[in-house]
């Protein structure tokens, strides 16, 4: 039983040390996560206009301009970031990179 108990401690802490590392749109991120992730997803969501601070952990500021881009691209609004939504954000980023791309090419 004893081994049992610590094998079960240690997945635990596995698990939440592979998370910290995921990448993003690996695993659905909500109020609570932390890591990598959670950073790239704060990072591109300020990018979008969505100005949150960047600090790895999904608390009540990212919660709120999650919210916000859920409500401004006509998603269901409850906080959560699905990996779904999570390839909806990266295709966002990447358009937005393009046009970039594209407008400084026009204009050097």
């Amino acid at each position: 039983m004893r081994m049992f108990l610590c094998a079960a401690a240690l997945a635990g802490v596995l698990t939440t040390a592979a998370d910290a590392q995921a990448a993003f749109g690996d695993r659905a991120l909500r109020r609570g996560s932390h890591g990598h992730d959670v950073r790239v997803l704060q990072a591109w969501l300020t990018r979008l206009g969505f100005e949150t601070d960047v600090d790895g952990r999904f608390g009540r500021g990212t919660v709120r301009s999650v919210r916000k881009y859920e409500r401004a691209n006509q998603q269901r609004v409850d906080g959560l970031v699905s990996r779904k939504q999570a390839r909806g954000i990266r295709k966002r980023i990447e358009a937005l990179e393009l046009w970039k791309k594209m407008l400084s090419m026009l204009f050097e």
